[in-house]
């Protein structure tokens, strides 16, 4: 995953990933003129500085399943509670910040993720989302926070980044871009990888 910089310029840096595209391992964030400086890693829960301490963490716990901040890793994500499938539920986490939660901004957000998608949902009839087709828009802030905001057009896969509050570390908009992309996006790529990956599992069960 390559992340450019606002104004078209060169690639400011690269999340690499080892392993199948759908599990939870950590991307390593790669910087520098080169793309070849490590940055620190990031999943789906949240971002490790190259000390390896927590720089924030994705919250996607909702309601009466909401766990506190403090209880995710990145590395571990939920040891109780439930994901919420609906990304405005979720919370972004930073020290020295208010938590950030979400928004769903614009009417095609909003009519994709409400009150009747999350009960088809509950139900196990997943809404799935497919790449290059519904807009999306998310803003994550607070009163005491502009936060960032997350959003792309109809008809692109590209996601942009609009960071309002600077002290916000950018490396954590780009870990709920993770967890966007692995719960609640769906594209041909990312089907047909979890199909291979099933078939390989069943390729290496024993025979009885």
């Amino acid at each position: 995953m390559d992340v450019g910089a606002p104004d078209g310029g060169p690639q400011v840096a690269r999340l690499v990933k080892e392993g199948d595209l759908r599990r939870r391992l950590a991307y390593d964030i790669l910087t520098g003129p080169e793309l070849d400086e490590r940055a620190g890693q990031l999943t789906s829960y949240g971002a490790l500085g190259t000390d390896g301490g927590v720089i924030g963490v994705v919250n996607p716990s909702h309601g009466r399943h909401r766990v506190p901040d403090g209880e995710i890793h990145p590395l571990v994500g939920l040891r109780r509670g439930r994901r919420a499938d609906n990304p405005a539920h979720w919370t972004v986490a930073q020290p020295g910040l208010p938590p950030l939660t979400g928004e769903a901004v614009g009417l095609p957000t909003r009519l994709t993720f409400n009150r009747v998608a999350e009960f088809a949902s509950n139900q196990g009839l997943d809404l799935w989302m497919f790449d290059h087709v519904t807009p999306l828009h998310f803003h994550y802030g607070a009163k005491d926070s502009p936060g960032f905001s997350v959003s792309r057009s109809p008809g692109r896969a590209r996601f942009e980044i609009t960071v309002h509050d600077l002290r916000v570390d950018r490396r954590l908009p780009l870990a709920l871009l993770a967890a966007i992309s692995q719960y609640v996006l769906a594209s041909p790529l990312t089907e047909a990888v979890d199909a291979a990956n099933i078939a390989r599992r069943l390729l290496r069960r024993p025979k009885k």
